[in-house]
């Protein structure tokens, strides 16, 4: 038979694992969102359209009286700086694996 202070630690030991996944989560997600607001204006606003409020690219090219094309050029911009600002942060790929595990 187990001890309850035996049983509480191992109980505790997901949970601890949770809480340093999420604090990692959440910092990693913080790094993403400064990356993000560093974008040049039109990528950035592009992005937070598609990625944070869900809109559509013909709802876009509607709302900012753009092309379709370029809507869907400035997301593709966007995508890629951050990629890039992110692998040479080596963030990247951490994130990734946070997605991957949670």
């Amino acid at each position: 038979q187990t001890s309850i202070h035996e049983q509480l630690q191992r109980e505790s030991v997901p949970f601890e694992e949770d809480t340093y996944f999420a604090e990692i989560e959440a910092e990693m997600l913080q790094q993403l969102y400064t990356e993000i607001e560093r974008l040049p204006r039109k990528c950035k606003n592009i992005f937070k359209l598609i990625y944070l409020e869900g809109l559509k690219t013909d709802e876009i090219a509607q709302r900012l009286e753009i092309s379709n094309k370029t809507v869907l050029n400035q997301k593709l911009r966007a995508i890629q700086l951050l990629r890039s600002a992110l692998f040479k942060k080596n963030l990247l790929y951490l994130l990734l694996l946070i997605r991957i595990c949670s």
